[in-house]
């Protein structure tokens, strides 16, 4: 048995094609950064406070072009909110002892940086999906 062949012509299939590269090339970097400062700010709000050290100690940066690349995630920026506080891990988690006297005691910590960006994971999703809508509009005309 053999089959037929339909060739279909689409109008203006080369502008098409150069809408979808240019949707392709949207530099995410402006919101990313702008939302990675919002999670930043939240962290500090929530991160416990005794000395102010670890407060003071949450940074914020957004990765782009290849270094974004590298990290796998399919975008062209990531953002990172960290600290470079050695207790902090054990302020996020909490912590176990076991004591001399043979008990063992558990510390459940004050997490600061996951309800951060918990908080903001609605506001992130809208605010890319605004971005990319409006930047696909502007590649519309």
């Amino acid at each position: 048995m053999v089959g037929k062949v339909k060739v279909v012509a689409i109008k203006n299939l080369d502008k098409c094609i150069e809408k979808f590269e240019k949707a392709g090339d949207i530099d995410l970097k402006p919101i990313i950064s702008k939302l990675t400062r919002i999670v930043q700010r939240d962290a500090k709000i929530l991160a416990p406070v005794d000395t102010a050290t670890l407060m003071n100690h949450i940074f914020a940066k957004t990765l782009s072009g290849e270094t974004a690349s590298k990290a796998g995630l399919g975008s062209n920026a990531i953002g990172v909110v960290y600290t470079n506080i050695e207790y902090a891990i054990y302020q996020e988690y909490g912590w176990s002892r076991d004591l001399k006297d043979g008990r063992h005691i558990i510390y459940s910590g004050k997490p600061f940086m996951r309800p951060a960006l918990q908080k903001n994971e609605q506001l992130i999703e809208r605010s890319v999906e605004n971005y990319l809508s409006n930047k696909l509009k502007s590649i519309k005309k």
